[in-house]
């Protein structure tokens, strides 16, 4: 991520019926905030907490290029929120009934000219994400997916102030009728739980706090990445009256199995199992003695499955993720190498993933 990380925000709606002291709250959110600049590499980035009564309880920004807070303005200035603001537009759309969130729209390999402009998704030069809906878009944080949705309907508006983005979370977070019917606030409510438990947020997911929220990213024009993160957490006892849904993940429990592969490659490397839900696969791996391992899967009709990032480790399991969008999968073909080079995840076609990798595995699904 060197030199190409500009900025990160971080802005986290704490919704919570615990008593906790507001210097508390101030010291964690500087502390984490300067946790995540460094982790990442950013240059700088700011954190903004909100209770439920819409009130800013805690925030902080720094620069670790001098150590400094940024100026005040940083909370209020206009900037591009890039997909983060995307849900500001989809809202009124979704209103007028010019789109649903279940239309599909095919992104391809991620790269699209829009208005003479090149858009890039965060996975394109992974091969995209292909034919995937509205809401997968939305899950997966899929730019091109949105823009071709949403362009002929309307002008996708991304410049906000971290305060404007932060307090439109909120309207969404206490079911602010006011910004739309109670139809589309469930739906967006929901979409916002999927990309916790299904899509890019799914690192965050816990089974000991609900948690709904929205990632997003743009790309500066010199070529730096901006990163925005906005986080909602809600506590069980603080969910009564406001948020009227299910969480999405039990209902992708049908559709969801775990296939014993226990395939052990070589001396340093295994694959142990394949998780399979109707939106992502995992790839759980053993690796040791130094061993990183790069897998490239491909359906029975030879299409190849997107990867999309290596998970936090699981015990002592490597996990790693790819975006199934819900296609029918009979069978999974894997090609694996242990060379350091991105050139097996680029391969388009089993052939080319075969003349590249060192070994193989298959796995019947169905």
């Amino acid at each position: 991520m060197e030199n190409n990380i500009y900025k990160f925000f971080a802005l986290l709606l704490l919704y919570t019926s615990c008593i906790t002291h507001k210097e508390q709250l101030q010291s964690n959110a500087e502390i984490s905030l300067r946790t995540t600049l460094q982790k990442v590499q950013a240059d700088s980035g700011l954190v903004m907490l909100m209770d439920s009564a819409g009130n800013v309880i805690a925030k902080s920004s720094l620069s670790l290029l001098n150590g400094k807070s940024l100026e005040d303005e940083v909370y209020t200035t206009v900037r591009d929120m890039g997909t983060l603001a995307v849900p500001v537009s989809l809202i009124p759309v979704l209103e007028k009934g010019n789109v649903s969130l279940s239309d599909t729209v095919d992104v391809g390999n991620g790269i699209y000219n829009h208005n003479g402009k090149e858009i890039r998704d965060h996975n394109a030069d992974m091969g995209g994400y292909g034919e995937i809906t509205l809401q997968q878009a939305i899950l997966f944080d899929s730019k091109v997916g949105v823009i071709k949705s949403l362009s002929p309907y309307t002008t996708i508006k991304t410049t906000y102030s971290p305060t404007e983005i932060l307090n439109f979370y909120h309207s969404i977070a206490v079911s602010d009728h006011s910004i739309c019917s109670a139809k589309t606030m469930k739906e967006i409510q929901q979409t916002f739980e999927m990309v916790v438990s299904e899509g890019t947020g799914k690192p965050l997911f816990s089974d000991n706090v609900k948690i709904a929220g929205k990632t997003g990213s743009v790309i500066k024009e010199d070529g730096k990445l901006s990163i925005q993160i906005l986080t909602i957490y809600f506590r069980e006892e603080s969910l009564s009256g406001r948020w009227d849904f299910e969480i999405p993940y039990t209902v992708y429990e049908e559709g969801s199995r775990e296939i014993a592969v226990n395939k052990k490659l070589s001396s340093h490397l295994m694959i142990k199992n394949v998780f399979i839900s109707p939106y992502q696969i995992v790839v759980f791996t053993k690796e040791t003695g130094g061993v990183h391992s790069q897998i490239a899967l491909f359906d029975q009709n030879g299409k190849k499955i997107s990867f999309e990032e290596i998970g936090d480790k699981e015990g002592r399991w490597e996990r790693k993720l790819y975006a199934r969008n819900g296609r029918v999968i009979t069978k999974l073909y894997g090609y694996v190498t242990t060379e350091d080079s991105i050139a097996l995840y680029k391969a388009k076609t089993r052939k080319e993933a075969k003349r590249l990798s060192t070994y193989q595995f298959s796995v019947d699904v169905l």
